[in-house]
């Protein structure tokens, strides 16, 4: 749109300047004229009429011909396709390397390679790039995570046409945080972390079935880190420690009672002795 507005003001300022600036240039030699005869008046008049017009007629050549030369001609570098736009709508696309299209199209490019997809939110934990769960006894549970994506090259221009160039806010993380939201609710809080693989990969499983019909590959993903409230840590950790007091009473209280048979025996095999 921007080029059809330019060439337009371009030829009517061309076109413009070769009616008017013949009239500027004959009032401006008149008194010349004045001095010869009126076949040579006659002949100046239009010559310098031919010269200002064949001016402005050439500077509308060569500048709108230059424009639509740096228009046309797109170079895609390796690894991005190249999107073509005609009037807003998606008409096409390009592959790396050089490419041609119409002057009054547009071009923009799409990165088809690996990307990495993070969490942008902040968990209530005060965890920067952290999607927030909860576990099936509604614990919170706050994971970072980052998922590996890549779009089809052949369906760049049908993804862009049906969801747009922001596909990773409008339906990549939402279904990362939903993946991750159904896996962990299946297990206990202390069970999360034991099977930290297990959730990964069928949240893995789950983002690849869902982003396919988009074209988008779920190539790998990672769990970062896995939080917990501070309250639930401590309540881990407290428990952690009477556990291991109780087992050490219950050592105490064996050693004790491995002593007293021992000492029993020791008396039982004195008797003998005096008997």
């Amino acid at each position: 749109m921007l080029y059809i507005v330019f060439m337009l003001l371009l030829a009517g300022f061309s076109l413009g300047g070769a009616f008017v600036l013949p009239s500027i240039l004959n009032a401006a030699f008149v008194d010349a004229d004045e001095m010869r005869n009126e076949a040579a008046r006659l002949r100046a008049r239009q010559f310098r009429t031919m010269v200002s017009r064949s001016v402005f007629i050439g500077v509308l050549v060569v500048l709108g011909g230059v424009t639509s030369i740096v228009r046309s001609v797109k170079t895609v570098e390796a690894g991005h396709v190249g999107l073509v736009y005609r009037f807003g709508d998606i008409v096409g696309q390009r592959g790396s390397g050089l490419s041609l299209i119409w002057p009054w199209e547009d071009f923009k490019t799409a990165d088809i390679r690996i990307q990495k997809v993070r969490p942008t939110a902040q968990c209530s934990n005060g965890l920067d790039e952290c999607l927030a769960s909860f576990s099936s006894e509604t614990q919170d549970i706050f994971v970072q995570a980052t998922l590996n994506i890549s779009v089809n090259p052949s369906a760049v221009q049908e993804l862009y046409r049906t969801v747009g160039p922001d596909y990773v806010d409008k339906i990549v993380r939402p279904r990362l945080l939903n993946a991750f939201k159904d896996e962990t609710a299946k297990f206990k809080s202390v069970d999360i972390a034991p099977n930290r693989e297990k959730i990964r990969q069928a949240a893995l499983t789950v983002l690849k079935a869902g982003l396919t019909e988009f074209s988008i590959n779920a190539d790998d993903l990672l769990i970062d880190n896995i939080e917990f409230r501070e309250e639930f840590k401590q309540a881990i950790e407290a428990k952690q420690i009477a556990s291991q007091e109780a087992l050490r009473q219950q050592e105490l209280v064996a050693a004790k009672e491995a002593e007293a048979r021992q000492r029993a025996a020791e008396a039982l095999g004195n008797a003998d002795k005096l008997r």
